[in-house]
């Protein structure tokens, strides 16, 4: 809760969320390349790889 009112960004916090975005995004590729789930499920984990991506610093 306190880094809702933190004054900057804490990079740490930033680095775990990307972390666990791309995993999203590889489990769901995982899973719908072995066929348990379908195309929609795969192009979600997509959008979050490119929300992933946003948090990489410049």
């Amino acid at each position: 809760m306190w880094l809702a009112f933190a004054a900057k960004p804490e990079p740490l916090f930033i680095a775990v969320v990307a972390a666990a975005k791309i995993a999203i995004a590889i489990l769901f590729f995982t899973f719908w390349l072995l066929g348990e789930l379908g195309l929609t499920f795969a192009l979600s984990g997509c959008i979050d790889l490119f929300y992933a991506m946003g948090y990489a610093p410049p």
